[in-house]
């Protein structure tokens, strides 16, 4: 079996079905990694890094937080709590809703449209954009550099999203001295001036956490929307409840992280051999 077989991409959860049922743990040709399905076991390897590494895993391209393991993990996590605060959230509210209506107000009526071009793309971008304390304007830019180091870019050949990732970097690096010397109420402020054991962060890393935010901040949050919207045209009759009781979108929001989860899969290397379904799986492998 192949995990990212095209036709499994398209619609995987028959296949997730499957596996959980008839195959809880088999190994994938491609990638040659062990693939658990069933949510015990796979809450069992998220729960434990000792057993189970992130930073094991660590190559150039991967960046801080998803290439790091507890107590580090913990430690950079806390630099963006700061940020999303109950109060700090409650303070940007009017401006996220100012910016969906704005788009929302743009889209056609009665009429087929694009809504992840239109909508669900710009909405995050522009929402992360202002808590990083970078011009708006920007938008395409942080939109082609995300898609180009998550590999979603179409079409782009390998040396088109390495100049992308490049572009990015430098971008991101030229900021520094800036907020360094005049630091703000934003995220790229933010991380700038942590520290961490009493040493700050040094360029490279902040350049890897800032590259975190825009992709974080906007690749997870354009599909979890998307893939909300999907089910609600689908779904009129759930449309209609939400649209009579507004109280409802919170928990129709977890429904959709739960269905149709903008994340479909997570790595981790072993760091001691462990057993599962009779078999044992050695130290070293994903």
């Amino acid at each position: 079996m192949r995990f990212l077989d095209p036709g499994l991409v398209t619609n995987p959860y028959v296949h997730y079905r499957q596996w959980r049922n008839e195959h809880p743990l088999w190994r994938d040709e491609m990638t040659n990694a062990w693939v658990l399905s069933r949510h015990d076991d796979v809450r069992r390897v998220l729960k434990n890094s000792v057993d189970y590494s992130s930073a094991a895993m660590k190559t150039e391209m991967m960046l801080p937080l998803i290439s790091d393991d507890p107590p580090r993990h913990t430690q950079l996590r806390g630099i963006v709590n700061k940020a999303f605060t109950s109060r700090i959230l409650k303070q940007i509210e009017g401006d996220v809703r100012e910016i969906a209506t704005r788009l929302a107000s743009q889209l056609p009526v009665n009429q087929p449209v694009d809504v992840t071009e239109t909508f669900t793309s710009p909405l995050p971008v522009a929402v992360i954009s202002q808590m990083m304390g970078i011009p708006q304007e920007r938008g395409n830019d942080f939109k082609r550099w995300s898609d180009s180091l998550t590999g979603t870019l179409a079409g782009a050949s390998i040396e088109d999203r390495r100049s992308d990732i490049a572009e990015m970097a430098n971008y991101f690096a030229s900021l520094i001295p800036e907020r360094r010397s005049h630091p703000s109420s934003d995220l790229i402020s933010e991380v700038v001036t942590a520290e961490l054991d009493g040493q700050g962060l040094t360029d490279q890393e902040i350049v890897g956490f800032c590259v975190l935010l825009l992709i974080a901040g906007n690749e997870t949050t354009t599909n979890l929307i998307g893939n909300f919207l999907n089910i609600l045209a689908e779904r009129t009759d759930l449309w209609a409840q939400l649209r009579q009781n507004p109280k409802l979108i919170d928990i129709g929001i977890e429904e959709a992280l739960r269905l149709d989860s903008p994340v479909q899969f997570l790595r981790r290397r072993l760091i001691n051999a462990v057993t599962f379904y009779g078999r044992t799986i050695a130290a070293g492998e994903d």
